[in-house]
């Protein structure tokens, strides 16, 4: 931590992070009212409240056990199924007994007394509360930083939860330990197969712009609830040749999750790429293809940063408003970041857009003058005129939007 520290200040004292304009809006909470539908409670409500259980409170009495703590379970979970209940008419997610909190909080360089330990708790949610409150201005100092501190950042900051955890970890299980991963390697399997059992109920939930089509594909397939008859059936098989031993018992409670991988997660990961990553890689490859010197790429509508990875260059992203196209044509002309040299259309006639369908059909994107060079998925690939889009920026700052990409912005890429 005292060299994250030091890099952070470094960043900005010696030039290589500027500091941004910071604001601190005060936070508002927004009443969501509760509708209540039996197929959301099957499909939906009951795989997530099982997700919970088995990946976040079980693991989390796991460790607190594992520290040499007796945790209240009972109460624990009528506490936060309450707090749950509450925070959730206002939008916030399950609060749950969270195994990394309960690793940082309760190791042994905490403090030498166990007893005194639940005081860093308190502390620890203390400064995640204002961790929520100052998110306005954390995200932008975040922001300008160099790659190089956000990759020691990110490779930090698990550090204290996995040496905490790697300890017991490597301790042989205790007969309870063993029947507490057994319990958990059990409930992790009725819970995939209970989801994908009632997928036909949770699947025409799916409503992601960006992978059109996809509760169609995955309905098609009959593997979601074959998935979940063949685990079960090698569950009850495997556990009918248990070894009288608990470590091979264990390893046979675990090895019917395998067959999930072929499958079900094989194949939906195929489907997932077809319908998603597929386009962006066609198009960034026909754009590297097909740029000219100095050409800038850009991106509005859906943003898929992913463009950037592909095309390997340096991509203008915008949203589907009409003060992003302002946006764009004033960040063509303004913008200096690495990768991009900013020029007035008389010096650099054209850019390579990639757009979605929904956005191209916005009333500002309408006659538009260019070529389209591609077409994947719900994407096209345009050279646009950059004169034309002058002038529509122009007709739309008369009708009022004006350019913002100056302002800090978090989301911005």
């Amino acid at each position: 931590l005292a060299a994250l520290a030091t890099g952070v200040a470094s960043a900005y004292t010696l030039g290589a992070a500027t500091l941004p304009d910071l604001t601190l809006p005060l936070p508002v909470l927004t009443f969501i009212p509760p509708t209540f539908s039996l197929q959301v409670i099957i499909g939906l409500a009951l795989p997530l409240y099982l997700v919970t259980m088995a990946s976040q409170n079980l693991p989390g009495f796991a460790t607190m056990r594992a520290a040499g703590y007796t945790p209240p379970v009972r109460p624990a979970l009528i506490t936060t199924g309450l707090l749950s209940a509450l925070s959730g008419l206002f939008g916030a997610h399950t609060i749950s007994m969270a195994a990394i909190t309960a690793a940082i909080c309760m190791g042994d360089d905490v403090h030498p007394d166990r007893a005194e330990r639940w005081k860093v708790g308190l502390i620890y949610g203390g400064i995640w509360v204002a961790l929520g409150l100052l998110s306005p201005v954390i995200l932008p100092l975040l922001q300008s930083l160099p790659p190089g501190v956000m990759t020691l950042l990110v490779a930090l900051a698990p550090s204290t939860a996995r040496d905490a955890g790697i300890g017991p970890a490597l301790q042989p299980l205790s007969p309870r330990g063993l029947r507490l991963a057994m319990a958990a390697s059990s409930a992790l399997l009725v819970l995939v197969s209970t989801a994908l059992a009632f997928s036909p109920q949770w699947l025409p939930l799916i409503n992601d712009p960006t992978l059109p089509g996809l509760a169609a594909a995955l309905g098609r397939r009959p593997w979601l609830p074959l998935g979940a008859a063949v685990s079960l059936a090698a569950a009850l098989l495997l556990s009918g040749l248990a070894s009288k031993r608990p470590t091979p018992r264990l390893l046979q409670s675990q090895a019917a999750l395998l067959l999930l991988v072929p499958l079900v997660l094989v194949p939906v990961w195929q489907i997932g790429d077809q319908l998603r990553a597929a386009p962006i890689r066609q198009l960034a490859a026909v754009a590297r293809a097909q740029r000219s010197p100095f050409e800038p790429l850009a991106m509005v509508g859906l943003i898929k940063p992913s463009l950037h990875f592909y095309s390997q260059s340096t991509v203008l992203f915008e949203g589907q408003s009409p003060t992003a196209l302002v946006n764009l044509a004033d960040r063509l002309r303004a913008d200096f970041r690495p990768g991009l040299r900013p020029d007035p259309a008389d010096l650099q006639p054209t850019l390579l857009l990639v757009i979605d369908a929904e956005s191209a059909d916005q009333p500002h994107w309408h006659g538009w003058q260019g070529r389209e060079l591609a077409r994947a998925g719900l994407y096209h690939l345009w050279r646009l005129d950059r004169l034309w889009l002058e002038q529509r920026a122009r007709t739309l700052q008369a009708e009022g939007s004006d350019s913002n990409w100056r302002e800090p912005r978090p989301e911005l890429f």
